[in-house]
Formats: structure tokens, sequence, C-alpha cells
């Protein structure tokens, strides 16, 4: 069997797996799907997983090849309700592991190098659910879902997610979740992430699990983490170890004119108690930190890490944290080309369903076009750009190869035909766009 017909083979046996697991993952393990009826429980994850941004009867029609008896829109909506949203975190879940190996053209040093950020989704607009509801006074109120992800930047997949509704989402938190889970792990894991998670408590947490991290903080003349540590206004790679306390007394105010490692804990930090014997001594948490700052383009970045100096140089640094920039291509991919913009459902748990169906759904297509290879041109001038594989097609390709209409041997070689150049050196500014409202009778039609 080949390598795209395993990889199918191992989603399907993820998804009858949970399927078999009744009691956990259906709203009523003794009722949901015990009758002979169009489709299967299977059917469900499959079909969902398959959506792209057309109606929910265009989108069932294709994957029950146009028969007669093709579910109404109607029933399937009813059909979906029996499935926890549980079952296609687990479907996720279950896909990431089958999938992860320690091969060693996706370590870099012997790390695994992961990213983290979090992204907004905007949902079918429900004034009924306050948790994610933001009304506006121009009439134009949305919903908001944010999604936390972690991110394989050389295996280029998402390795865990955390979402909340907007209002009850705490970025910080996540990532402390989601780090936890690699606490002790054989392979070492460099976690870098953005300006968003300048926490001490983010670093002590990714200290403590074992593993290093490349975090971009605030520069030196800001109200950051690294303010008042008497660092110099140039470029400099400097180690320290900062001492953490919660106690503001005379003393330790006196002690910090002396020592600038010495550091006032306000927030959260979970490896000092918020509540101690006042009359005791001071404790203190030890943070060993190097802080590297260097020039990007017209302006000045500043990286907080634990990688040793005599492993890593200051360019290595900077290269691993502009690696950074993979996860925030990958929210363009999943929103625009995999199709998480478009949603088939006004319901919570319905909309869970589609979250985690589009990031498996992208990890599968990630890993078969892993896997094709840039042909050399046949004529002897070569190519005036580098090439990529067309993502947008590879994913075409892998829906229709799940859907069994294109053969394992074919795969491969078709999504090689579609490549594009790349363009390096291009530089636009970010611009925010107003939300708009989704039409939520359109995606029903």
């Amino acid at each position: 069997m080949s390598y795209v017909g395993k990889l199918r083979k191992k989603l399907f046996d993820v998804i009858d797996a949970i399927c078999a697991q009744r009691e956990k993952y259906f709203a009523s393990s003794r009722k949901d799907f015990t009758r002979k009826g169009k489709f299967m429980p299977q059917d469900i994850f499959k079909s969902i997983l398959l959506m792209e941004n057309k109606s929910l009867s265009h989108e069932l029609l294709p994957y029950f090849e146009y028969k007669k008896d093709t579910p109404t829109p109607s029933a399937f909506v009813q059909a979906r309700a029996k499935i926890k949203p549980e079952g296609f975190e687990a479907v996720f879940n279950g896909f990431v592991s089958e999938t992860t190996d320690n091969n060693a053209k996706y370590l870099h040093k012997g790390y695994r190098i992961f990213a983290v950020d979090g992204s907004d989704s905007h949902v079918p607009d429900n004034p009924d659910d306050p948790d994610s509801y933001f009304p506006n006074s121009n009439d134009r109120s949305y919903n908001l879902f944010h999604i936390d992800a972690m991110y394989d930047l050389l295996r280029r997949t998402y390795t865990d997610v955390v979402i909340k509704k907007k209002r009850t989402a705490n970025e910080r938190a996540a990532f402390i979740d989601m780090v936890e889970k690699h606490r002790n792990n054989e392979t070492p894991i460099i976690f870098t992430a953005d300006r968003g998670y300048e926490s001490y408590n983010d670093m002590a947490h990714i200290t403590e699990c074992g593993h290093k991290f490349v975090i971009r903080v605030k520069d030196i003349d800001s109200q950051g983490i690294i303010s008042d540590l008497g660092l110099p206004d140039t470029f400099f790679d400097k180690c320290m170890t900062l001492k953490l306390t919660r106690r503001a007394t005379n003393k330790i105010k006196e002690m910090k004119r002396n020592d600038v490692c010495i550091r006032h804990i306000m927030g959260e930090f979970d490896y000092l108690p918020k509540n101690y014997d006042r009359q005791a001594p001071a404790q203190f948490y030890e943070l060993p930190v190097r802080i590297v700052r260097f020039k990007v383009k017209n302006t000045t970045e500043v990286i907080m890490t634990n990688l040793p100096q005599e492993e890593f140089s200051a360019a290595e640094i900077k290269k691993i944290y502009g690696m950074r920039w993979g996860i925030e291509t990958s929210f363009r991919d999943l929103k625009h080309t995999i199709g998480l913009n478009y949603y088939h459902a006004k319901k919570s748990d319905s909309i869970l369903q589609e979250i985690y169906s589009r990031m498996v759904m992208y990890n599968f297509s990630q890993l078969v076009t892993n896997s094709a290879k840039i042909k050399r041109p046949k004529s002897k001038r070569g190519r005036k750009f580098a090439y990529k594989i067309n993502f947008s097609q590879s994913v075409q390709i892998c829906r229709e190869f799940l859907r069994n209409k294109i053969k394992c041997r074919d795969v491969i070689e078709l999504i090689e035909k579609y490549i594009l150049p790349i363009r390096s050196g291009k530089d636009h500014p970010r611009t925010n766009s107003p939300r708009r409202e989704i039409y939520f009778n359109f995606r029903l039609a």
C-alpha cells in the first residue's frame, strides 16, 4: 500500500475507533444509530471532514454520490446532533498521534520546533450566545470563537488545539495546557511564540517540562518584562538568572536596587504560592534566561530564550523565531483554502465539530503534500524562481481521494503537476478588514 493509502487508512481507522466508543462520544448510546438508516456515524464524520464552502445540500450530494436516498439537510442536522463534539476532538488527537514520529527530517539539531498562536473565527450570528456574541451599534454584531493552536513548523501540521468562545478564551492558560502535555517528552521541543505570550509563567512551565522556548518580548524602552534590567540600547546577547518573588517588602525593594534580576511577581505564577507566611523569609524562583536583541529590516526585536549560547548563535535564534511565521500562513490556509470561514451550523456543538474537522483535513492534506516533490525542469536553462506545491490544488485532490474518486497511485503524481513560484522579498502591511455577517439562511439552502 502506498504512503497516501496508509495515511487514509489511519484516518478512517481512527474514525471507526471513535464510533465504537458509543457511551463516550454519542449523546445517547442506547438509541443513537442503533437502527439501520441512510447513513452510519462514520458518514457524519467523513462528510463534515470533506465539507467546503457550499450550502449543506450541495455538500451532501457529492458525498452520497447523488443517490436518490441522499439524506436531506434536516435529516443530517438531526443526525450530527447525536455525536458529541468531543468525538471530533478525539479524531483530531488520534490522527495526530498516529501520524507523529521522530523522523530526522522533521527535527532541527534534535529538537522539534513548535509555534503557538491564537486566531479568531467569525461564526454565524447568534445573539443568544453571550460568551461569543459582540453587539455593535452600527448593526454589525458578530460572534467569535477563539482557536489556540500548536503547530509543528517542520512537519507543517497542527499538533494540539484549544477552542473557546471569545469572551472565555485565555491564550496563556491554553498555552500552558498544551505545553504540559509534553512534560518530560523523550524528544526535546523548542516552543516559539509572539509577544502575546510574554510571561514568566509560560517560560517557567516550559523550563520545568524540560523544553526550550524562543519568545518575542517588548523592547527595553517599553513596559515589558525586560524593562529596568539595565540592558544597553544596542544589539546584544546576554544571559542572566531572574529571581522571581511575590514579596514586596522594604527589604526586597532594597535588594532590587542592588540586583536588577530580582523581579516582583503580581500576576499568575504557578511556582510561587499565592498565600505565604509574612513572617517567613521571602521565597524566590530562579529562572535562567538569555536575552537577544537584533535588527530586523527597519526595526529592532528582542527575544527571550533558554537555548544555550554554545549551541545556538544569535543568528540561529533569529532564524528560529522567523520560522514562527509558518503558523500565521497556516491559519490563512485553514480559513480560506480548507474552508474554516464557512460554517454549516449555528449551534456551538456543531461549530466545534466543523473546526476540529477542518484541522484534521488540513493535517491530512499537508502530510500528503509533504511527500510530493518538485520535479526538475527538462530545460537546461532551469527556472527563474524556486517553486513550491500549490496547496490549494493539493487540498482538492486530497478531498477527491478521500471520496475514492482518485486512485492511490495517482495522488502524488497529480499533486506534483501543480506548482507555484516562490517570490521572496515581498512585504505588504497587514490590513484590518471590517467584520461581516454570515447569512445563515444561505448556508442552510
